[in-house]
């Protein structure tokens, strides 16, 4: 099966070079990249455990997916609608978030009892344990989110400095947590806009993404638990840890293994029932480690499908994740609007760290969150009048 994987992706290259090169952010060439990047890592290291049938038949199930429910847009018309953004509206995410980011960072910094030399870590620890208690302030991230593809969108001269603000927010609250996923989605919506709107080439791109790695594995180093012991280490090892290893890891996964019906699927309506009291049981975000032998929680983006209905499961969703995401892609490029020009970009990074986790469906609640804020701010007010 291996092999035969191997000649998928290396068709796929070739059959789709052109419309990759042309189109590096669909959704579809996207996942035949990431995959392909992932397969060739492997073989440049070998500290890891092998992969498996499993790992290889599931993947074949996902591309194959992914290629079926592609939807090509019927023309190309990038150009954002600047008219239809509310200014008010946006205004007011602004008064909001510069109140309440200093107070979610505050909450946290509270919990681990305030500076120290292992402050990264216990951020992190706290971020992942899920110690500390939010409450309201749990909704700052997404606001902060939709305000940066926002500002993204409507990106100019004379805007540089909103941005520079939504981007500093954004900042304050990734590093709260130690997130890299979060800087990743950062990074990857301003590479995203520069790129549409032709400020950067695809060569910067590659060179911007090279630094990104770098900076990645500095910032890996400062969530360490001992100071004294922290060192930059070197980007070989990085790549093992965070780029093939959650790969290796979905090997130790056991198919159907779940004990209720799609509870990590559908971890999103599980939150919504118990508090509803119609459920008593949510699983977590975060996974038990497994050593591969590196240590691990995290098995890309196909764990939680067959954890629960198992490979028929791999494959349905990804029918549907590429039925969805290619959607909202084709929209955005046939319509330029900001709704689904900045939903695609939340989109964007659970596509770049499918290699990694899921998180398209297991963070629902984000993703309606910030689907609403975008949809308040391109609220036409004369609508009313008429």
């Amino acid at each position: 099966m291996e092999y035969i994987l191997y000649v998928l992706l290396f068709v796929l290259l070739i059959i789709f070079r052109k419309d990759i090169g042309k189109n590096p952010f669909s959704p579809r060439n996207l996942t035949i990249l990431i995959w392909s990047v992932v397969m060739i890592l492997y073989h440049f290291q070998d500290d890891l455990y092998p992969l498996t049938d499993t790992f290889f038949i599931c993947l074949f199930l996902w591309l194959i997916g992914f290629l079926i429910t592609n939807q090509k847009p019927k023309f190309d018309n990038p150009v954002f609608a600047l008219e239809r953004i509310n200014k008010k509206v946006l205004i007011c995410y602004f008064l909001i978030a510069v109140i309440t980011v200093p107070l979610y960072c505050k909450a946290y910094l509270n919990a681990i009892g305030g500076f120290s030399i292992n402050m990264f870590f216990d951020l992190r620890q706290s971020a992942v344990n899920g110690e500390v208690q939010l409450g309201i302030y749990s909704y700052v991230p997404p606001l902060c989110k939709g305000i940066l593809f926002i500002e993204l969108f409507r990106f100019s001269s004379k805007t540089k400095y909103s941005f520079i603000l939504a981007l500093l927010l954004n900042l304050l609250c990734a590093l709260t947590i130690m997130e890299k996923g979060y800087l990743v989605l950062i990074f990857a919506s301003c590479i995203f806009f520069m790129y549409q709107k032709n400020i950067i080439t695809k060569r910067n791109i590659m060179i911007y993404s090279f630094l990104f790695l770098f900076f990645l594995v500095f910032f890996n180093s400062l969530r360490r638990e001992d100071f004294s012991t922290r060192e930059v280490g070197d980007t070989s090892s990085f790549i093992s840890l965070y780029v093939v290893s959650p790969s290796v890891a979905f090997t130790q996964l056991t198919e159907n293994s779940s004990q209720n019906f799609g509870i990590n699927t559908f971890r999103f309506f599980y939150a919504v029932g118990k508090s509803l009291g119609l459920t008593n049981e949510v699983v977590s975000q975060w996974h038990e480690p497994v050593f591969v032998p590196v240590r691990t929680n995290v098995f890309t983006v196909m764990q939680p499908y067959f954890q629960d209905f198992g490979y028929i499961g791999v494959f349905i969703f990804s029918l549907i994740n590429g039925f969805i995401m290619s959607y909202v892609y084709r929209k955005y490029k046939e319509s330029g609007g900001v709704i689904y020009t900045c939903l695609y970009v939340y989109i964007l990074h659970f596509l770049i760290i499918q290699f990694f986790q899921e998180g398209f469906f297991v963070s629902l609640s984000s993703t309606l969150q910030i689907f609403i804020l975008i949809s308040l701010v391109s609220f036409e007010l004369k609508a009313l009048k008429e």
